[in-house]
């Protein structure tokens, strides 16, 4: 089958490479307040990983994470802040995943 955890690793260093110079020393994006501990960068990078493998419910994609790559994902969030989070980086993660998919579709 797959492995999403070797899987969200190399898309996660092609997200560090387009949008590295964007975030901080703990990529997250530069704002003020308290940093998350689930950073900016690891946020996108599971969102497309979870498009790329056409994961529709969150449900399931949370209670497999907890189940099977609760040791994978170092800091993981809960559910509700996945969507909060995802919600405010939604335009950064549609103009990434267009820009990745332009580079494949060379």
């Amino acid at each position: 089958m797959y492995n999403i955890h070797i899987n969200f690793n190399k898309i996660l260093e092609i997200v560090k490479d387009f949008i590295g110079d964007e975030v901080d020393e703990k990529s997250n994006n530069l704002r003020r307040g308290a940093k998350p501990k689930f950073s900016d960068i690891k946020l996108i990078a599971l969102n497309l990983k979870v498009e790329c493998l056409s994961i529709d419910s969150e449900n399931y994609l949370f209670s497999k994470l907890n189940y099977k790559y609760l040791n994978d994902f170092e800091n993981l969030i809960s559910r509700r802040q996945y969507n909060d989070c995802r919600k405010l980086r939604f335009g950064k993660t549609v103009t990434l995943g267009k820009s990745m998919a332009a580079i494949l579709n060379k």
